[in-house]
C-alpha cells in the first residue's frame, strides 16, 4: 500500500490545482483537454448561476437545473470522477491561471501572481478569496513526500528519521498560514459575507431558502432526476493536511473529500490508512525526541485552526450578527456552516479536538 502511495505521490505532483491550455465547454463524454477540468469549471458556474438566477423576492433558490445545465455537468463530472456540485477544486484549485507573462513556480504560489479564469462578482475581493486557498493547497502538496517518509521511517522504527520528519511536517504546516494571513489584503469581509457568499450557500439544510430537498439534476430529457444535496464549500480546508495522521478525522472532514477528484480522493483515503505516525510516537518505547517532535507539529496545526477561527469570526460571525441585530432574528439561521452545521462550533470543535490529540510527555 505504501508503494502505491508513493506512486499516487509522483502522479499528482503539483498539477491537479490549475486547468490547462483555453478548453471549450463542452458536452457528451469528449473532454480529453484539460483533460475537463475547466468544462467542470464552466459547467460549476452556469449551474450555480441557474440556481440563483430565480432568486424571489422571498430569497428561494430555484430548486431544479435544466436538462441542458445538468447534462454536460454530470458527464464531465463523471469523466473526472468527482461530484457534480460546487467544489473547492471548480471554484478554487481548477479557476487560477499565472497572470499574464508570468509562469510561477506550481510548488510555491504566490497569491500575488495567479488570478481566477471566471468569477461571480468580477470583483478583487472574491478572485483574492479564491487565489488564496489554491497558494495554501501548494504548500500543503509539499507535506506529501514528507508524510510518506515518515511512514516508511515508522515502519522501520528510526526513532532519528521520524523526529526529523515530524520537524519538517511542522514547518509545512507553518508555511501554510503564511498565505491564509494574506486573505485580509483584498478581500474585505463585507464584500465576503453580503455579496460572494450567496453563491457558495450550498443546498443541504437550506429549507428556508426553498431546497427543502436540495436541487433535482435532470438525468435524462424525459425528465427523471436526481436530488443532490450540496454541502456548503469549506473554504482555507486543505484535505491534504487532514489526512497527515496528527489528528482524528470527524465525519464531516471525511465528507469533504467527495468535494476532490477520485484519484485524489483514493489517494488521501490511502494515506489516512496508512498513516501510522501517532501510533507509533504514542508508544512508550518512542524517543522523548519523537513526542516532543509529533506535539510540535500538533501545536502547528492547532494554531491553524485558531487562525481559521479567527478568519471565520471576521468575515462571518460578526457581520451575520450585525445582520440579524438589523433584522431582529436569530443569528444561528445566518451561520451555518460545512454540512449545514454551526459553523463556530463545528470549528471549535476541531480545534479542540487537535489540541487534545497532543501527548502527555
Amino acid at each position: 500500500m505504501l508503494s502505491l502511495a508513493r506512486r499516487d505521490c509522483e502522479t499528482l505532483g503539483h498539477v491537479w490545482i490549475f486547468p490547462e491550455g483555453n478548453l471549450r465547454l463542452r458536452t457528451g463524454n469528449d473532454f480529453k483537454d484539460g483533460p475537463g477540468r475547466l468544462s467542470y469549471l464552466q459547467c460549476e458556474y452556469e449551474s450555480v448561476a441557474q440556481i440563483l438566477t430565480n432568486v424571489t423576492k422571498e430569497n428561494s433558490y430555484a430548486a431544479k437545473l435544466p436538462y441542458q445545465t445538468s447534462h454536460p455537468l454530470v458527464c464531465v463530472s463523471e469523466y473526472l470522477q468527482i461530484n457534480p456540485w460546487a467544489t473547492i477544486s471548480a471554484f478554487c484549485l481548477w479557476n487560477i491561471s499565472f497572470k499574464p507573462g508570468l509562469t510561477g513556480n506550481l510548488a510555491n504560489v504566490d497569491p500575488d501572481d495567479i488570478s481566477t479564469v471566471t468569477s461571480f462578482t468580477d470583483t478583487q475581493d472574491e478572485e483574492w478569496f479564491f487565489v488564496i486557498p489554491a497558494a495554501i493547497e501548494s504548500q500543503g502538496g509539499k507535506s506529501i513526500p514528507i508524510m510518506l517518509k515518515a511512514i516508511d521511517a515508522a515502519r522501520a522504527g528510526d526513532d532519528e528519521k521520524v523526529q526529523v520528519f515530524l520537524s519538517a511536517m511542522g514547518a509545512c504546516i507553518s508555511h501554510i498560514t503564511e498565505p491564509l494571513a494574506r486573505m485580509y489584503d483584498y478581500c474585505t469581509p463585507s464584500a465576503l459575507y453580503h455579496m460572494l457568499r450567496p453563491f457558495l450557500s450550498g443546498s443541504r439544510n437550506m429549507a428556508a431558502a426553498g431546497l427543502p430537498d436540495g436541487v433535482f439534476y435532470p438525468s435524462d430529457e424525459s425528465g427523471m432526476f436526481t436530488v443532490v444535496e450540496v454541502m456548503r464549500k469549506a473554504h482555507c480546508y486543505s484535505c491534504l493536511i487532514s489526512s497527515s495522521g496528527l489528528s482524528i478525522l470527524s465525519l464531516v472532514q471525511r465528507e469533504m473529500r467527495k468535494y476532490v477528484p477520485g484519484p485524489h480522493r483514493a489517494f488521501l483515503e490511502l494515506m489516512t490508512d496508512i498513516s501510522n505516525i501517532r501510533e507509533y510516537a504514542m508508544r512508550r518505547t518512542a524517543s522523548p525526541e519523537v513526542k516532543f517532535s509529533y506535539n510540535r507539529a500538533v501545536s502547528k496545526l492547532s494554531t491553524l485552526r485558531d487562525r481559521h477561527l479567527a478568519m471565520v469570526s471576521r468575515y462571518i460571525i460578526i457581520p451575520a450578527s450585525n445582520k440579524c441585530h438589523m433584522h431582529r432574528t436569530d443569528v444561528n439561521e445566518w451561520l451555518k456552516g460545512t454540512g449545514g452545521t454551526n459553523m463556530m462550533q463545528f470549528l471549535s470543535r476541531t480545534r479542540n479536538t487537535t489540541k487534545k490529540g497532543m501527548l502527555l510527555l
